[in-house]
């Protein structure tokens, strides 16, 4: 299951969705620390493929 923490009626699963919200400027010291980390991941575990 995709998620997890869903509920089982009958034959669905229910799985909360997350809000979704325009990005703010209060959001940036957040978004900022995201793509810090991300791009460390990918710049130490990703590895390119060649053509």
């Amino acid at each position: 299951m995709i998620g997890g923490g869903g509920r089982t009626t009958g034959l669905h699963t229910v799985v909360p969705v997350p809000e979704l919200q325009l990005l703010r400027l209060d959001h940036a010291p957040a978004l900022l620390a995201f793509e810090r980390e991300n791009r460390a991941y990918f710049a130490g575990g990703a590895k390119q493929v060649s053509p």
